[in-house]
């Protein structure tokens, strides 16, 4: 039923964000017009998200000093400390190449309304050439961590549908022979892929037409983590602050992404869990904020965009009837009778100056052209009107955009005051991203790697500190309740 819950109240989410992908994709239904009329989209949507993305990450890649962790005491041994940590913090988010990843987070923003981004630790197999004790070279695997920072799509989040933020559940999909990897780390039971083998078999043998099929040489998972509280049926509180990894074999999702796991009858399989929160922290390992915050409630919030799709739409058909009108006021349609010609089959195909003969110099015309109506004078101005308001939705001007005016010539004066005004709108979605995205997720990494610094703190991260490295290693000589404290 929680699972149940979470899925039915992001429906209407899904919908806003399938309407703002397509449109900023420009993908447009034409199939109600003929071959011969303009199909043709202006990507403005598109171009303003990623201008205005452009932007904002700018505002952050040019800053190389974007943060600073500060010493709670001034003794040496902390400023020391603190200043590692600091090093420490900006390899990983240079590891992690978050600065590229960071645009795309703010197109997600721009689109959907939420950026997330999850910092976990992820074990990996290493595979690396040593020496044997026999002098020979041999591959050798071996288990090891990676602190990673991954963006998230909103399409595979679940929130608490009371605004409550109790639990949020993060769909993963993977391909089988992945969760043969995390059973050899010890992460999950043989025993538990088995029983979803089984159950996968038999929905299988169940179901003739899947919604999502894979090809059966590469079988896909979903898994879905679920951090936070549990409840029972009756919605008695079984599990406070826990984590639990269900598995779901591929094709049980439907075509707006609710796993159908949660359907009545639906087998699910407890990989993992519940155990208790592994992180020092005590909260998921996620960060999900708006880029702009809504003054409801809402846990779902709406976008920029969504206000403009209508508008994006409506320009495409306005700017397509506009084509239809001037190619078919420039080449007319004929209506043509051939009643009247010596050689009717003359009339198949016509050309300039060709002659075709009529019977009777008296009879009626063979070729009449018909005019089909011209584009009305206003629709030039409408084309004009909906390009300011596709901009003004995004705050931002012609001139920061890089586009012509369309209200004229403007004064230098105007010019300069718009851009003003247009980059005061940016730095302060800047300064809301700071606030609701950067600074906790800043927190975030700070306390998940002093938490498992022993398992990330390779030779390359070491190296990467400098005159540094020593004190780093001063900290990895603590113990965990030291490092915690």
């Amino acid at each position: 039923s929680i699972l149940k819950s979470a899925a039915e109240a992001r429906k209407n989410a899904v919908d806003r964000w399938d309407r703002a992908r397509k449109a900023w994709a420009n993908e447009y239904d034409f199939s109600y017009k003929s071959p011969n009329q303009a199909k043709a989209y202006v990507p403005r949507l598109m171009r303003n998200v990623e201008i205005v993305s452009q932007y904002l990450r700018r505002a952050f890649a040019e800053n190389q000093q974007s943060f600073v962790i500060e010493a709670v005491s001034p003794t040496l041994q902390n400023l020391k400390w603190a200043s590692a940590l600091q090093k420490m913090c900006f390899y990983i988010l240079d590891a992690n190449n978050l600065m590229e990843k960071w645009q795309k987070l703010v197109k997600m923003g721009l689109l959907y309304g939420l950026m997330i981004a999850k910092i976990t630790v992820l074990p990996e197999k290493v595979t690396h050439v040593a020496q044997g004790e026999d002098g020979k070279w041999k591959t050798v695997e071996r288990n090891t961590y990676r602190l990673s920072i991954d963006i998230v799509s909103p399409y595979d989040i679940y929130l608490d549908p009371s605004g409550r933020n109790k639990f949020i559940i993060h769909k993963i999909t993977v391909d089988e022979a992945y969760l043969y990897d995390l059973a050899d780390m010890g992460v999950i039971e043989r025993s538990a892929i088995e029983e979803l083998k089984e159950q996968g078999k038999k929905l299988e043998e169940q179901t003739e037409d899947r919604t999502i099929k894979h090809p059966p040489f590469r079988k896909v998972v979903h898994l879905f983590e679920y951090w936070g509280d549990w409840w029972d049926e009756d919605g008695k509180l079984m599990h406070r602050n826990v984590w639990m990894i269900f598995g779901s074999i591929s094709g049980t999702v439907d075509e707006k992404g609710i796993p159908v796991l949660v359907r009545e009858g639906s087998p699910v399989v407890l990989l993992k869990g519940p155990l208790p929160n592994p992180y020092w922290h005590q909260k998921p390992p996620f960060v999900v904020a708006p880029l702009v915050f809504s003054p409801y409630n809402e846990v779902y919030p709406l976008s920029m965009t969504d206000p403009l799709v209508d508008m994006q739409r409506e320009y495409t058909r306005l700017f397509n009837a506009m084509l239809d009108g001037a190619i078919f006021d420039a080449v007319a349609v004929f209506e043509v009778s051939d009643y009247g010609l010596e050689d009717a089959e003359g009339i198949d195909s016509l050309w300039a100056g060709k002659i075709l003969r009529k019977k009777s110099p008296d009879q009626a015309p063979v070729i009449t052209p018909v005019h089909l109506g011209k584009m009305p004078t206003a629709a030039a101005f409408l084309i004009q009107l909906m390009e300011r308001y596709l901009l003004e939705g995004f705050g931002v001007t012609e001139t920061v955009m890089g586009y012509l005016s369309t209200r004229g010539r403007p004064t230098a004066t105007e010019v300069v005051t718009a851009r003003a005004h247009a980059f005061a709108s940016i730095e302060e979605l800047a300064k809301s991203a700071e606030a609701s995205f950067w600074e906790p997720l800043l927190n975030l990494l700070l306390q998940v790697a002093l938490q498992v610094l022993p398992d990330i703190a390779d030779e390359q991260m070491l190296q990467a500190l400098g005159e540094d490295k020593e004190v780093l290693n001063e900290i990895l000589s603590l113990t965990a309740e030291e490092r915690e404290a």
